[in-house]
């Protein structure tokens, strides 16, 4: 594992992968393209007190981490025994984070990317709902760039899992791709199977890192 402290490294390793057939770039969007983990909590909090009249303190930060919205509102009905519409529970949180996310400025890293790997082939994997990513894309002008966007929030499936079908789905080959995150889980999965992963450090998540092939810090 290698930290980077900025871009002209990270795209000099970039460079070199690219001419060992690493062609085709996976990213993750929450906490890995934007800094969206703390928009994540502060909108589950409006619907949390929605929902049992109470409010989350920001101890409650840790357990709320990773998993789709329907995973997250799934268990709330079960730790609380409040019976709610989950359909609009997450549509109501997705509302408020879009609206967030708006506000915010994407990493400096993936201009540096689409600029110096044009031909590449990028994909995306987010447990966003899929109206939020679609709509979020479009605002920040980077749909474009993606060949394939893909939504969990609707799969039976964790995205550590996802990336097993993915691959075979798509016939890409573990030794061709790079993939992008900051999820523990994920990059203990990308690992496993041979992947180059690059840990991104979005400043809550440094110590879950330590398995990725290089580690960047992310910049707005």
């Amino acid at each position: 594992m290698k930290r980077l402290e900025d871009n002209t490294k990270l795209i000099d390793i970039l460079k070199e992968k690219y001419k060992e057939g690493k062609e085709v770039f996976i990213f993750d969007f929450d906490g890995t393209l934007i800094n969206s983990e703390p928009l994540h909590f502060d909108a589950h909090k409006e619907v949390y007190k929605l929902i049992t009249g109470k409010e989350l303190d920001d101890e409650d930060r840790k357990n709320h981490k990773g998993g789709t919205n329907r995973e997250t509102y799934e268990k709330l009905i079960k730790d609380t025994g409040i019976d709610f519409d989950i359909e609009w529970a997450i549509e109501e949180k997705s509302e408020i984070v879009l609206k967030l996310l708006k506000k915010e400025k994407l990493f400096d890293f993936f201009s540096d990317i689409v600029t110096t790997f044009p031909d590449a082939q990028k994909i995306i994997v987010s447990n966003q709902e899929e109206w939020v990513l679609k709509d979020i894309l479009k605002h920040f002008d980077i749909a474009k760039y993606f060949k394939k966007i893909y939504s969990l929030s609707k799969l039976l499936v964790p995205k550590s899992d996802f990336y097993d079908r993915l691959f075979e789905f798509t016939k890409i080959r573990y030794q061709n791709a790079v993939v992008f995150e900051d999820s523990q889980t994920v990059i203990d999965k990308t690992m496993q199977t041979g992947i180059f992963t690059i840990g991104v450090d979005n400043g809550y998540n440094s110590k879950l890192l330590k398995k990725a092939d290089i580690i960047i810090r992310a910049k707005k």
